[in-house]
C-alpha cells in the first residue's frame, strides 16, 4: 500500500496536526473516499506545547514497525538522536495506536520530526511540528456524554455506510485552552468480566469526534474499524468510560456511560 502525504484542512506541514494518508484500495463506485491509512497527531494547536504528546495510528494491513516510531529534533545532515519517551500502544478493531510522551520537556521554539519505518525498512520522516514557548498543563473541560445510543444503520447503495452496528456517544461542551474542540481526542475503556472499568491502564481505544459524537465500531468504509465489541451474544448493555484528552496528554476525569443494546437506533444513511 503506497503512502502519500497530505495535511488536514488549514494546516501546514509544520503545524501541530498532520496526516499521512493512503488509499485503502477498497473504495467502490458507490463509495469513493481516500481513507487515511496512517495518521500522525501532535499537540493540539498550530504550535505544539513543549510537553506535547505524539499519537500515531494506522489501520490493519498497513506496514508499520511500531518500535521505530520516534520524535527527534529536525536538523540538516546526520539525524539527531530520538527524544526519550514513554510509549503506550493499543489495538482495537482494525486500528492500532501508539502514544509517545516525551520524558522531558521539548526545547521551546524548535522544529521536531516524527519518524517511523515499515517492517525491515528505512526510517523516514512522516511529519514535522514546531514547539511554542511554553508547556500546556491545563486539562480540557467538558460536560460529559449527553447521549449514548446503539445504532443499526442500514447499508444503502450510493453511500459509504457499512451496515455494521456501532456505538454513538454525543459529546457535550468539550473545550480546551489551546486546541480546538475538533482536535481533542477521547480515551475509551470498557468494562471487564466483573463489570468494572479500570481507567488506570492504557485506553482500549482512542477516537475523535465525527460531528459532535464519538463513533465506536465501523460505521463508514471511509474509516477503519476503531473498536472491538467483546460483549456476549444476548448482552443488554455496553459499559464504557470516556475521558477527553488534549495534545499534551492532559485528561479530564473519566466519565462512565452505559449503552442500551436492546433499543438500537435504526436509521438509513
Amino acid at each position: 500500500m503506497g503512502l502519500f502525504f497530505c495535511t488536514m484542512p488549514s494546516v501546514k506541514l509544520t503545524a501541530a496536526f498532520l496526516v499521512v494518508a493512503a488509499l485503502s484500495g477498497r473504495p467502490t463506485a458507490a463509495c469513493e473516499c481516500a481513507r487515511p491509512a496512517v495518521e500522525v497527531s501532535v499537540g493540539g494547536g498550530s504550535i505544539a506545547p513543549t510537553n506535547a504528546h505524539v499519537w500515531v495510528s494506522w489501520e490493519k494491513g498497513v506496514d508499520v514497525d511500531a518500535a521505530t516510531i520516534a520524535v527527534r529534533p529536525a536538523q540538516r545532515g546526520k539525524p539527531a538522536a530520538a527524544v526519550a519517551a514513554d510509549t503506550r500502544a493499543t489495538t482495537a478493531g482494525d486500528t492500532s495506536w501508539v502514544e509517545l510522551a516525551p520524558k522531558q520537556a521539548l526545547t521551546a521554539k524548535t522544529r521536531y520530526e516524527v519518524v517511523l519505518a515499515s517492517a525491515g525498512g528505512k526510517v523516514a520522516v512522516v511529519a514535522e511540528f514546531t514547539t511554542g514557548a511554553a508547556a500546556d498543563t491545563t486539562k480540557p473541560t467538558w460536560k460529559g456524554i449527553s447521549k449514548a445510543v446503539w445504532v443499526q444503520e442500514a447499508r444503502v447503495g450510493g453511500t459509504c455506510a457499512t451496515g455494521d452496528a456501532y456505538a454513538m456517544l454525543t459529546v457535550s461542551g468539550a473545550a480546551d485552552d489551546v486546541a480546538a474542540a475538533a482536535d481533542l481526542r477521547y480515551a475509551v475503556w470498557t468494562a471487564g468480566a466483573d463489570g468494572k472499568i479500570d481507567t488506570s491502564v492504557a485506553p482500549q481505544a482512542w477516537a475523535r469526534t465525527w460531528g459532535d459524537a464519538v463513533l465506536l465500531g465501523h460505521p463508514s468504509e471511509c474509516r477503519a474499524a476503531n473498536f472491538t465489541f467483546a460483549f456476549a451474544v444476548g448482552a443488554k448493555q455496553l459499559k464504557l468510560a470516556v475521558a477527553v484528552v488534549d495534545g499534551a496528554g492532559n485528561a479530564s476525569e473519566p466519565v462512565e456511560v452505559t449503552v442500551d443494546l436492546t433499543k438500537p437506533l435504526k436509521q438509513r444513511s
